[in-house]
Order: C-alpha cells, then structure tokens, then sequence
C-alpha cells in the first residue's frame, strides 16, 4: 500500500482532512465535509462524524476532551490511486479516530 502503485509515500508521505463544514445531524453525530489531499490531488468529501466522550482530560482534570470515530468512502482512482482497478475494488473504507482537547 505504500508503494509508487498505491499511496506512494516516498513523494507523498502525508494525507491530510481540512474541515469545511459541520452540519449537526443529531445529538451526537454530524455530517462533516471537508478536503481530503491523497497523492497530491484534493477532492471535497463528506464523512459521517460520532461523539464518542465528552469529559474532563484524566490527566488535567479542569481541560474537557472530545473524542470523535469519522467514518467514509472514498474512490481511490479519484485520488490517482489506479493500480487494479476495476478488477481490485476502487472504494476504500476511510476511518479517522480522533481525540481533542485545548492546546497545551
């Protein structure tokens, strides 16, 4: 996966998610949109988001921290990710487990 075939992290060692837009969806969970960046190439994608915990950091009590599971699929042969394809399946499952908190 992580050859020139595939994601080809020698030339592109990072994938990247920025944020656009948040539509809350229900009490926990919220339709998150955002640019995904895969092999140089950035295409709009949306990803359904869950509030896993809202609580106070253990380690600091008075900080909160927020974790969220976001999940979706993308088309790798959008992203250039080509090899196979049609024959090995162009959709990947995207999942992105996040904690948050204020910056220390």
């Amino acid at each position: 996966m992580r050859g020139a075939d595939f994601l080809d992290v020698s030339n592109h060692p990072e994938i990247t998610f920025v944020s656009t837009s948040v539509v809350k969806t229900g009490d926990n969970t919220a339709d998150l949109t955002g640019d995904l960046t895969i092999r140089g190439v950035t295409k709009s994608i949306t990803l359904k988001a869950v509030l896993n915990k809202l609580g106070p950091n253990p380690f600091n009590p008075e900080a909160q921290v927020a974790g969220f599971t976001l999940t979706g699929d993308v088309d790798r042969t959008e992203f250039g990710v080509n090899y196979g394809a049609p024959a090995i399946g162009a959709t990947m499952p995207l999942t992105i487990h996040l904690e948050m908190g204020p910056a220390s």
